[in-house]
């Protein structure tokens, strides 16, 4: 437009309305440029005027995760990113995973990058492909960290992935087994401890030898101990001696009998 100095003033305004938003950025600037004076001349150059931000610097947080692992397959750990509030400015942040209790390559597969908030983005997902398994296990644990964070504040360096076990818990059950007991020496009666589905975890049970119609000494030799089931073994066996001889005789029982199970429950 066009302004007017009457005669004797020295001194009129110019206002040029500002739009206030919740956008940070960085200070803005705008320029009034002069022309066509009458009676008086003009400055060399326009004046600048400067908007200042009043908006706070984003700051990056992210949630932890959990996510059932399933039985085959895979299942995305999906990790939210979100910024405080909008910004001009592109974000970015460098993530890397780590192991904690699961592990790269057979729970989860590694993965490393950047993530990028456009301008005026707030959120954004970072996806971690969690691997299925038929292993009963307990929950486990994998980090995704974060630095090297542009045009924002980082409240979050680490998040937290739980891989949560949706396997049915071991049960331990074991075999009747029968054996000739032959005319001298010893024959070996084999009891065979199975588990129900495999486990990430080493599980023992207890066991000893008790009679039943045969006789401790004369017809088998008693023993007893701790059954180990390494992590991801499904049985293992417990050895009896039997005694042979040449008497006739009905057929003899004798009993294994478990207790103290640990990451197990018996049949």
């Amino acid at each position: 437009g066009s302004l007017d100095f009457p005669p004797n003033i020295t001194t009129r305004t110019i206002a040029v309305p500002v739009g206030g938003d919740t956008i940070f950025e960085l200070d803005e600037t705008l320029f009034l440029t002069l022309s066509a004076a009458v009676n008086a001349t003009l400055p060399a150059g326009p004046a600048t005027g400067t908007i200042l931000n009043d908006d706070p610097r984003p700051r990056l947080s992210v949630a932890n995760v959990e996510v059932t692992e399933g039985n085959t397959g895979t299942t995305n750990a999906v990790f939210t990113l979100e910024l405080s509030g909008v910004s001009s400015q592109e974000v970015a942040v460098s993530f890397v995973t780590a192991d904690g209790t699961a592990t790269a390559g057979g729970d989860y597969a590694a993965t490393n990058g950047t993530v990028r908030f456009p301008p005026g983005i707030a959120a954004t997902n970072l996806t971690v492909v969690v691997s299925g398994d038929p292993v009963f296990e307990a929950a486990e644990t994998f980090f995704v960290d974060f630095s090297n964070l542009e045009n924002a504040g980082l409240d979050t360096s680490r998040a937290t992935g739980t891989i949560l076990n949706d396997d049915p818990f071991p049960i331990i059950s074991i075999n009747n087994p029968s054996v000739t007991e032959g005319n001298a020496g010893t024959t070996d009666l084999v009891f065979t401890l199975s588990l129900s589905v495999p486990s990430s975890q080493p599980i023992t049970v207890n066991y000893t030898t008790t009679a039943g119609t045969a006789v401790v000494g004369e017809d088998f030799v008693p023993t007893n101990g701790t059954v180990r089931f390494p992590p991801g073994a499904t049985s293992t066996n417990v050895i009896v001696l039997i005694k042979g001889d040449f008497v006739f005789e009905p057929n003899e029982t004798l009993f294994v009998d478990l207790s103290g199970e640990a990451n197990a429950n018996l049949s």
